[in-house]
């Protein structure tokens, strides 16, 4: 398989009716596809082909993987997980590791603040997001990320 046949297999998945793509599960991978939706079955599907093609993960890199979404709780199959507007209001939507912590100056102040599960941390208050307590800092809106230098 090259390049160019698995952009086509690709292609060709995205086509297929869930009934096409239980079957082609049934072909590639063994009987009883999972109960997945359509959209689910295609991006499973999806990654067979291109580890058929380019090669799996490495067990410890797999590992590791598996580890960091069953602590955030993530389900790689459920499409709200990254869908736009679907997360709770609050949680770390740029998935920074909780505890860091980041340092800046305004006016002549320090202020650090600390990742948490639901929110953040700034010299010991706790706010909703780094814009809410940027906002509280300067007094006007501004991206709180870009205010403690997180790209």
């Amino acid at each position: 398989m090259n390049k160019k046949s698995v952009l086509g297999e690709l292609a060709e998945l995205a086509r297929m009716s869930t009934a096409q793509l239980r079957e082609k599960w049934k072909v590639l991978v063994g009987p009883n596809p999972p109960a997945y939706s359509k959209k689910g079955l295609f991006r499973k599907l999806a990654v067979v082909v291109q580890r058929l093609h380019y090669g799996d993960l490495s067990k410890s890199v797999a590992e590791r993987l598996d580890g960091v979404l069953a602590e955030r709780g993530v389900d790689p199959l459920d499409s709200r997980t990254f869908a736009k507007g679907k997360r709770p209001r609050g949680t770390n939507k740029r998935h920074l590791p909780v505890g860091s912590r980041y340092r800046t100056e305004w006016r002549g102040k320090a202020y650090t603040m600390t990742i948490l599960t639901k929110g953040v941390e700034v010299n010991g208050r706790q706010f909703n997001s780094p814009a809410h307590a940027v906002r509280e800092i300067t007094g006007s809106h501004r991206n709180g990320y870009r205010f403690f230098g997180i790209p």
